[in-house]
């Protein structure tokens, strides 16, 4: 009953590891289009709205988590 779960575990890391690696690259590719950018171009990222910073239902979504 424990090989199965170390076997499980290991795989589980394994495959977060090759996903991790294509990600990483497909992200580096995008930050290399973006590069030849202008920089008046470049999209800006704010966190202005502080409804997305605290959400109304927190201690709903913790007892949601919990339960």
């Amino acid at each position: 009953m424990i090989l199965p779960m170390i076997v499980t575990g290991i795989w589980g890391i394994f495959v977060a590891g090759l996903l991790g690696r294509r990600e990483k690259k497909r992200l580096g590719a995008l930050a290399l289009q973006q590069a030849g950018m202008p920089a008046s171009d470049t999209p800006m990222v704010t966190a202005s709205d502080p409804t997305t910073a605290r959400p109304r239902l927190l201690w709903f979504n913790f007892a949601l988590t919990v339960a």
